[in-house]
């Protein structure tokens, strides 16, 4: 009997932290943006889309809110894939097959400091190994320090020639 009910006891602790974990990602989710931050531990990585967005999944997180969820690196931006020139368009490149390696090759991978974004996603610091991927990017030049509105990044070197600013006409569509 006592094994029984020492069992039954684990059980209940084990539904007990999923029920726990599901609500604290709920209350991320819902709450509004950047209200409150959760550490996720040994995550799952799936797949990126670009070099500041990825795919995971979230253990002990009811699958709703945590599996295959849309993870936004805090911090930077990268070149984009639907890019405004050939330049933007091979570093963008770039980035995502760095991210991809970097995550495809870790043993381990944190989300740090996780706070719901806009839409249905999470921003969080994405570590590797305890290193931070924005700061390899950022190392690599493949992203730029970015805290919201407008990125400074400027990849086609569309507002500037030869470190002068000069109005840039978007061409016609």
């Amino acid at each position: 009997m006592g094994t029984k009910t020492s069992l039954v006891s684990i059980h209940s602790n084990e539904k007990g932290a999923i029920w726990t974990r599901f609500v604290v990602t709920l209350i991320l989710l819902l709450i509004p943006t950047g209200a409150i931050a959760a550490d996720f531990h040994d995550v799952t990585y799936h797949n990126c889309h670009d070099g500041d967005s990825c795919i995971f999944t979230i253990p002990d997180v009811h699958p709703l809110l945590g599996k295959q969820i849309k993870v936004e690196v805090s911090g930077i931006d990268t070149p984009e894939l639907v890019a405004g020139c050939a330049r933007e368009l091979r570093m963008a490149k770039q980035a995502r097959d760095l991210t991809k390696t970097l995550l495809t090759s870790a043993v381990r991978i944190d989300l740090v400091n996780a706070r719901r974004g806009k839409e249905f996603h999470l921003d969080a610091k994405v570590m590797v190994e305890g290193k931070d991927i924005a700061e390899i990017l950022i190392g690599q030049q493949l992203a730029a320090r970015h805290t919201g509105g407008t990125s400074p990044a400027d990849w086609c070197f569309k507002r500037r020639s030869f470190g002068l600013e000069i109005p840039y006409t978007p061409p016609p569509k």
